[in-house]
């Protein structure tokens, strides 16, 4: 069995309301090769719920627990500010795990990016991004499709999302990146959108598609009204869109009816049984890649593969700071 450290024991560690396998301490009990060893947390009582929850230890100090424990994997499930600081601590100890979890964003700026990088490369650790459609299966399969040119040639995309252009906006762009198997310039900033968070505006976007040089309109909304996480991609000869944080597809097809008009009209998706929920495909890769060393089932969800997503998320910033100034 290996062992698995949680550092940070709050909703998406499985600390909250929800705690099954779309959570790190979730995908971690049912997995028949990785042991949940402890949870850390720098609020004690959050610690011991957690710990209590899912029958291992709990610990406030991090160091303290990987020279106890000697996780083979941590995943980081820490505020986003705290992400660059205790990947950096985690690296910095005198034995590292062989694999990271890290949740989105991975961090503020590009010099942390490129820290980051150098320290896991430098102590032999993988660090592997939370992007969680990334993991999940039906995304994958559109993006296969899309590649072949199933639906014709791309024309646009709306998508809309809540709470922070770093928090939120990071699973826009990299759905998009990933999906469309492309990267993301960003043209203007329309608007900006309250956010939770104060140092995160959300913001409304206009950018382009670099390879397909196809327009993408990124919408807002407060999160005080509702959340809304959605795509809507305009194909040459299809409508796909993604609601529900993408766990609504609904395909429409391009048709002539009877009096020669050109209409979208439904039909299935043909998406394939969801075995695994992503967090517990995402777990799944990891055992894989501890068991055999074999990093190809990590590539595409490894720190260096997120890069374009960073470099989007920079310059969405730097627009927001020009027009703020």
């Amino acid at each position: 069995m290996f062992r698995a450290l949680v550092v940070g024991c709050g909703k998406i560690a499985g600390g909250g309301a929800i705690f099954g396998p779309t959570t790190h301490g979730g995908a971690y009990a049912v997995s028949q090769c990785i042991q949940l060893a402890a949870g850390i947390d720098t609020d004690p009582e959050r610690a011991r719920g957690f710990a209590r929850r899912f029958g291992c230890e709990h610990a406030t100090d991090l160091i303290s627990a990987m020279e106890q424990y000697a996780p083979d994997v941590v995943s980081v499930s820490t505020p986003d500010e705290t992400h660059f600081g205790v990947v950096c601590e985690i690296l910095s100890a005198a034995t590292v795990p062989g694999v990271i979890f890290l949740e989105k964003p991975a961090c503020a700026t590009k010099e942390q990016y490129i820290t980051l990088e150098r320290m896991a490369a430098g102590r032999g650790s993988m660090i592997v991004v939370n992007h969680s459609r990334r993991f999940d299966s039906g995304i994958q399969n559109l993006r296969e499709r899309i590649g072949t040119g199933e639906f014709g040639r791309l024309e646009r995309v709306r998508a809309v999302y809540y709470s922070g252009w770093l928090h939120n906006g990071t699973h826009i762009v990299d759905t998009l990146g990933f999906v469309l198997n492309d990267s993301l310039r960003v043209d203007r900033i329309l608007s900006v959108i309250k956010s939770p968070y104060p140092d995160d505006p959300t913001l409304e976007v206009q950018a382009t598609l670099r390879k397909l040089n196809a327009p993408v309109l990124i919408s807002a909304i407060d999160e005080n009204l509702y959340q809304l996480f959605e795509f809507d991609f305009w194909f040459e000869g299809a409508r796909l869109r993604l609601e529900d944080f993408g766990e609504r597809v609904i395909l429409e097809r391009l048709v002539v009816n009877g009096i020669g008009e050109r209409v979208l009209e439904i039909g299935p998706t043909g998406l394939p049984q969801r075995l695994k929920v992503p967090m517990e495909e995402a777990v799944s890769r990891i055992e894989s890649f501890l068991a055999s060393g074999d990093a190809t089932v990590l590539a595409g969800c490894r720190l260096e593969d997120i890069g374009p997503t960073m470099e989007s998320l920079w310059e969405g910033q730097r627009l927001h700071e020009q027009t703020e100034s």
